[in-house]
């Protein structure tokens, strides 16, 4: 359903959901002067200069999710019990940078644990019925690198995949 092949091998239908988030410019000019900067842009700007080439360093990204009145919503219960709770995309990420001004990161779920996916796809069918939190951050391993705080994050009501279009490669 995601990618048509264990392991993200493609060959078959999949959905892509592409978000872009822009830096604030109080982040630009964080950045400017990495010396005065908060740690959590200390942080994102080491994760850009190593991702897309230290693998454990890209694995950092971590990805939280919460379906809004989970209780009332139908999601089974060894599902909902990681409502909220914090993932990092290790295997299923990919960086890529483009020129100096922009980097993308690219989720595949299809590359994802067996449960995770089968767990996934359980729910795929009660989407339009959710309101989902999703938030994006660099994880801190150390005191410097604390308190993590969100890179971007997104509202999503009611996605219906009944309601995907195909588009031409």
């Amino acid at each position: 359903m995601f990618g048509g092949g264990e392991g993200g091998d493609g060959g078959g239908d999949t959905y892509s959901i592409p978000l872009v988030f822009a830096l604030s410019k109080d982040t630009l000019d964080q950045l400017r002067d990495l010396d005065t900067a908060s740690p959590a842009v200390r942080l994102f700007s080491e994760w850009c200069r190593r991702a897309e080439d230290e693998a454990d360093f890209r694995g950092r990204f971590k990805c939280m999710g919460m379906i809004e009145d989970v209780e009332s919503s139908g999601v089974p219960q060894f599902i909902a019990g990681y409502n909220g709770k914090p993932a990092l995309v290790t295997k299923s990420g990919t960086f890529t940078r483009h020129g100096g001004r922009y980097i993308e990161f690219t989720i595949n779920v299809d590359r994802w644990g067996y449960l995770a996916r089968k767990g996934l796809c359980a729910l795929t069918p009660s989407f339009p019925n959710f309101v989902l939190n999703i938030g994006f951050t660099i994880e801190g391993r150390g005191d410097d690198e604390l308190p993590e705080a969100l890179l971007g994050g997104v509202r999503v009501a009611n996605l219906d995949p009944d309601r995907a279009y195909v588009l031409d490669a």
